[in-house]
């Protein structure tokens, strides 16, 4: 019989009570009671197991857990890419972390949409913190150092100042004299002191270049930084438009300070809209461009940029006088007597406005009366006259080079002008030919004005102002680019090609027979079985008229015969290689056509006569004959199913 049967909640450590019992004869006292049970508690109690918490130095090497995905509708677990808020919402205990396969299942498109964004943009909190704790420790590490450093540097500014010698004080003649020397040697200690204060320094750099550092981007990061950068840009720029828009600054007389105007609210106020900044609200709608400044190589580049400047402003100078005297010569200044004024007549479109023309002044301009005495002394003058008026300049001494080629580059120029000049001309006057006059005239597209006069600038040209088609011929030619016209080639060479299996078709489908009776020849239809005497409509224009069956038999047999007779033509490997992508191509393209017809065309069968029919679902069309391109292409049509 063992302890555990007698007193089963009896310790182990304690050893056999009855034997203890038997041992001891007299009663157990209290303070034995007291003992045991000191011992028994001290034997049971067990320190309790602390969780030992990190130490802030560790901080920066501890890695947070990666989010996984919350909802396992796709996945077991798998890192999550995407945080919905609107589901982190619904759920206390979710947080809104899904897969992408997870995140497509929950969030069909018949869904409304929810909020969300990318993990890699979810800022962590705990991440955070772990950063601030650890350069809150880092800073604190830098002040104790340079706290360390300073004293250091005291240190050994002390020490190496040079050692003094104390002297003794006086003392009796009996007693023996006593040399107390103060003199300390730095050596050693000078040397460990540097040591560290070299430690020390290198400790405190290596903290400001840890405080310093940031973690690099990603490429995603950056991308997503840089989007946020322009989008942020854009929409301070449409924020400003649109307080424009809607404010208006104007001056108050009696304090001379400046108040806003709400067009839509009808408001005022005296502080500047808060979006502007530090704007002014006529600032932020002025777009000023910064002039680029010219940098030149050298002299002479400077002054032949210069040169070149001042023959363009002479140019348009002399382009503008020449462009008054034209404007001038076809208006007149007439006085009104009723209104006092001068009002302006058009001689060439006999049209009256108030309105001075445009590009002239009033001394450009001429009365009638004026203009009469400026015609009759022109007549008066005689032609000798004008000569010795306007004498030829005669050159004596030689043109310099510089002098020569800025008279070539005047001429070349003036020839541009000219042929610019006569391209915007054409570009606004259209020639359109009048049948029952026998007569062009000329339209202005910009004017809606029609004349029979040619253009005054176009009297002298070399080609006249275009016609319509002319016109447009014209700009398709200057548009051409080399992949335009590559194309517009291959779509002349398959019209043509087109064409002709069309004419092929047409030829196989009619036969001419002759009427013996009638003397003619009329038209038969294979495929309709109808007969007409009028040959076919594609077939008029054609080189070969359409074969009698003898000479369709004949052709037959000509091309049978042919190709018996016809000898292997050698392909080089060039040419084979085109044949079979020709021939794959045209594979491909014949079971894009049969699938498309098939798309297209249903077959149904109608319950009276039992006849099939054939519906295209595209225009609703019913037909009793089957497609001809799917006959041709042996496409079977599905059955319409109702």
């Amino acid at each position: 019989m063992s302890s555990f049967d007698t007193y089963p909640e009896w310790p182990d450590g304690l050893g056999d009570p009855r034997v203890s019992a038997l041992a001891s004869n007299h009663p157990r006292t209290a303070t034995d009671r007291h003992e045991v049970i000191a011992k028994f508690r001290a034997r049971e109690a067990k320190p309790l197991a602390q969780k030992k918490r990190p130490h802030i130095r560790h901080f920066q090497g501890i890695q947070l857990p990666q989010s996984r995905c919350s909802f396992h509708f796709h996945c077991r677990g798998a890192p999550a890419t995407k945080q919905c808020h609107s589901c982190a919402n619904f759920g206390e205990n979710q947080h809104g972390y899904y897969c992408d396969a997870c995140f497509a299942a929950r969030h069909p498109d018949f869904r409304l949409p929810h909020t969300w964004t990318p993990v890699q943009d979810v800022t962590n909190q705990e991440e955070e913190w772990i950063a601030h704790i650890t350069r809150h420790h880092l800073e604190q590490d830098a002040a104790e150092l340079k706290l360390l450093l300073t004293e250091t540097q005291a240190f050994l500014a002390r020490s190496s100042l040079p050692a003094t010698t104390a002297t003794p004080p006086p003392t009796e003649k009996n007693s023996a004299p006593q040399t107390i020397s103060t003199s300390i040697d730095f050596k050693n200690t000078y040397t460990t002191v540097s040591r560290v204060y070299g430690t020390l320094q290198e400790l405190l750099g290596q903290i400001h270049d840890q405080l310093e550092q940031k973690p690099p981007l990603t490429r995603e990061e950056a991308l997503a930084k840089i989007q946020s950068m322009w989008k942020i840009r854009k929409a301070r720029k449409q924020l400003k438009a649109l307080v424009r828009e809607v404010y208006t600054s104007f001056e108050d007389p009696t304090t001379g300070q400046t108040y806003y105007y709400n067009r839509y609210t009808k408001e005022t106020q005296w502080t500047k809209p808060a979006a502007l900044g530090s704007e002014d609200l006529s600032s932020c709608c002025s777009n000023t461009r910064k002039k680029t400044k010219i940098t030149f190589e050298s002299r002479e580049e400077e002054e032949r940029h210069a040169v070149l400047k001042l023959q363009a402003m002479a140019r348009c100078h002399l382009a503008r006088r020449h462009m008054r005297k034209l404007i001038s010569s076809i208006y007149e200044k007439i006085w009104d007597t009723s209104t006092q004024r001068f009002y302006y007549h058009n001689t060439k479109s006999k049209e009256v406005k108030w309105e001075k023309p445009r590009w002239v002044n009033d001394e450009d301009l001429q009365i009638p009366r004026s203009r009469y005495k400026q015609l009759k002394a022109d007549e008066a003058t005689p032609s000798n006259m004008v000569t010795k008026m306007n004498p030829k300049k005669t050159r004596s001494e030689s043109l310099t080079p510089e002098t020569a080629a800025c008279m070539v580059q005047r001429a070349y120029r003036r020839k541009i002008g000219f042929r610019n000049l006569l391209k915007m001309c054409r570009a606004v006057y259209e020639r359109i030919y009048d049948p029952e006059q026998g007569l062009y005239y000329y339209y202005n597209t910009r004017t809606k004005e029609t004349t029979w006069d040619k253009p005054l600038l176009l009297r002298g040209a070399e080609s006249d102002v275009f016609t319509p088609r002319t016109r447009q011929k014209k700009e398709r030619e200057e548009m051409l680019t080399p992949d335009k016209a590559a194309r517009m080639v291959q779509r002349a060479f398959r019209r043509k090609k087109g064409f002709q299996n069309l004419l092929q078709m047409c030829r196989a489908v009619y036969e001419r027979i002759y009427d013996p009776d009638q003397g003619m020849y009329y038209y038969h239809n294979t495929r309709t079985k109808e007969t007409t005497w009028e040959k076919p409509l594609l077939l008029r224009g054609a080189d070969s008229d359409v074969f009698t069956p003898r000479t369709r038999q004949k052709k037959l047999e000509s091309l049978m015969s042919a190709t018996i007779s016809r000898k292997p033509f050698q392909w080089t490997e060039e040419e084979a290689a085109t044949r079979l992508q020709g021939l794959y191509r045209a594979k491909k393209a014949k079971q894009e056509l049969g699938t498309r017809l098939m798309q297209r065309f249903k077959q149904a069968f109608d319950p009276s006569s039992g006849q099939a029919y054939y519906v295209d679902t595209l225009t609703q069309e019913v037909s009793w004959d089957p497609p001809a391109l799917a006959r041709r292409a042996g496409v079977q049509i599905e059955t319409f199913e109702e």
